[in-house]
């Protein structure tokens, strides 16, 4: 390389670079100040949503206790519980009454108790039983003659969740018992619960509350499943290390931790209003990403066109000129094929909205070629309708006539050459020019049909695994590499006399102690060299149950791994029945 050409190289590096650390300082406070707003936008979302549903569960909650304050306290209700107890009304009388009453206010069921919380009658005997609880709230609504409230529970009976309010009836100073108000959250707390009534943002409503030993459990509807008589659920790693457990520390949440929580009266939950801003920041990263590419693409295009400027100045002859020129034509169809293996497709129109170019990953989701396509109107060619409402996303005319900004869309469906629907997210980039004819738009298209599939095979795998699990012969239970227990099925908890609750408080050393020992070295030594072993088969072991009752097992281990993390499934079987005969065999043969 001569020295004039070393020069021109140089001058151009030199300028280039220079303008690509303006460009970097650009993006960067593009991404400061667009993060900021987007936590702002998500935080003022979050404060609407929770002072909304604040006063919705409030004011739903007050009416709830003072109607059943309101019907406990009525003289011609209590007259008519005065009338029963003392013989001079029926029983199915009384009940028409309770029915009635039932009916107006859409109670589950209604039960009259005894002042020792002794059941007398109710709306629906089928649900009735002797509930120890409610007496003791029965005991605490006599003794500070108010209504007190159960916690949500799920019947062994039906298997359907109520909420019981408990009331004291009086006839002056007399205490004649008690009632309780079955109320169905399924009619209105579930829904209010639910309804998420915000389109465009992801998020959750739950109650909260804290049990005996201080655990944070959460309720909501869509964790109720058959298979379990749970309500509650404790509240998982993630979510604390998201800014609950310092709330609950007295730290009130940041701009970051996007909750709300307050109180509900007259019980002890407390509402968790959640807002996911995950999507909202998955799109500022990927504008963020394509601005970088953008402008790396203008760095190097500024780089080469300095170049040709400046070997045009510097009066070079027409023949090196023109080598220029061709080595800049071959950039460019490297700049276009680059475009043609990208996983997007990208559709780029004039001021007119006329399309101008599309690769070929365009022509694919689109149906249409570049010959065919280029002239035609983007609106006509690319039909893209709200998936929900049918409508169209945008209109050119409309977009071309105000003030041109970013827009991007995770669910749309377009309408390809064949008339036929696909789910694509799309972003819409404006290209600003002094000169208006200059000016147009670059349209971004991915077609999200895989990743919906995969989605939805992953949802069933998952689905699969756990049914198997839950249905499996054998106990089965999956631990961490601490020794705790992550997972039990059915059978786990009917071999080993233990709750759920309990089986993941514990580690699997409290069940079968022959196998891990209560040293950590043991389990530390599995984990260390994971692979599947059945013990049990050369010599006898012990698995101990919760009375203290020691049997022997059959223990087989497999390792198992769940993103990135090691897990061990013990699969254990009680052999008793199988110990005992070959006992009496050999006694047998003896």
């Amino acid at each position: 390389m001569n020295r004039s050409t070393y020069l021109k190289v140089t001058n151009a590096a030199i300028i280039s670079t220079v303008f690509g650390v303006f460009l970097a300082v650009a993006i960067v406070l593009f991404y400061s100040i667009e993060n900021k707003q987007t936590k702002a936008d998500s935080n003022l979302l979050l404060n609407a949503v929770a002072a909304s549903k604040q006063s919705q569960l409030t004011d739903w909650f007050n009416d709830e206790v003072q109607d059943a304050a309101f019907i406990s306290g009525n003289h011609v209700f209590i007259d008519n519980v005065t009338d029963f107890l003392d013989g001079k009304t029926d029983e199915s009388t009384f009940i028409a009454s309770l029915n009635q009453i039932k009916s107006e206010h859409l109670y589950a069921d209604l039960v009259l108790l005894k002042l020792n919380g002794d059941y007398i009658t109710s709306t629906n005997p089928a649900l009735a039983f002797n509930d120890s609880v409610e007496k003791e709230i029965l005991r605490q609504a006599i003794a500070s003659d108010s209504c007190y409230v159960s916690d949500i529970y799920r019947s062994e009976i039906d298997h359907c969740t109520y909420i019981d309010l408990v009331s004291v009836i009086r006839n002056n100073d007399k205490v004649l018992g008690g009632l309780i108000f079955k109320i169905s959250p399924e009619k209105q707390l579930d829904i209010m619960l639910t309804d998420w009534y915000l389109t465009n943002h992801e998020g959750t409503i739950s109650l909260l509350q804290k049990d005996r030993g201080g655990r944070l459990l959460y309720y909501h509807p869509s964790l109720l499943s058959a298979d379990t008589l749970a309500c509650w659920y404790p509240v998982d790693k993630k979510r604390l290390q998201t800014g609950l457990e310092q709330y609950f520390s007295g730290v009130s949440p940041s701009a970051d931790d996007m909750f709300r929580v307050f109180e509900l009266p007259f019980s002890k939950w407390m509402v968790l209003i959640e807002v996911n801003d995950q999507v909202r920041q998955e799109r500022l990263k990927t504008i963020t990403a394509m601005l970088i590419v953008v402008s790396l693409i203008l760095v190097v295009i500024i780089f080469f066109g300095l170049v040709l400027v400046i070997h045009f100045w510097q009066g070079k002859n027409i023949s090196k000129l023109l080598s220029k020129e061709a080595e800049f034509d071959s950039f460019k169809n490297q700049y276009w094929l680059t475009m043609d293996v990208l996983t997007e497709g990208v559709i780029i129109t004039d001021s007119k909205g006329l399309i101008c170019y599309m690769n070929l990953m365009a022509e694919t989701i689109s149906g249409w070629k570049l010959h065919e396509a280029v002239g035609k109107e983007a609106e006509s060619a690319i039909q893209l309708l709200h998936e929900d409402s049918g409508l169209p996303v945008l209109g050119i005319d409309n977009w071309f006539t105000g003030e041109p900004a970013f827009i991007s869309f995770n669910k749309v469906l377009l309408v390809d050459r064949k008339g036929e629907r696909i789910d694509v997210s799309v972003s819409i980039t404006p290209i600003k020019s002094d000169n208006p004819a200059q000016n147009g738009m670059i349209i971004t298209l991915r077609d999200n049909t895989a990743i919906r599939r995969q989605e939805l095979l992953a949802l069933k795998n998952e689905q699969l695994f756990k049914n198997l699990f839950q249905d499996a012969p054998d106990a089965f239970i999956i631990v961490d590499k601490d020794g705790f227990i992550k997972l039990a099925n059915v059978n786990a908890l009917s071999l080993f006399g233990y709750s759920n609750e309990e089986l993941m408080a514990m580690r699997v050393e409290d069940l079968i102690p022959e196998v891990f020992g209560h040293h950590t070295e043991h389990r530390l030594a599995y984990f260390d060299n994971p692979e599947k072993r059945v013990i049990g088969m050369d010599r006898k072991i012990l698995a101990q149950s919760k009375n203290g009752t020691a049997f022997p097992a059959f223990v087989s281990l497999s390792p198992i791994l769940d993103n990135d993390e090691l897990f061990v499934m013990a699969v254990i079987r009680n052999i008793t029945d199988m110990v005992r005969k070959e006992e009496i065999r050999q006694f047998r043969n003896q």
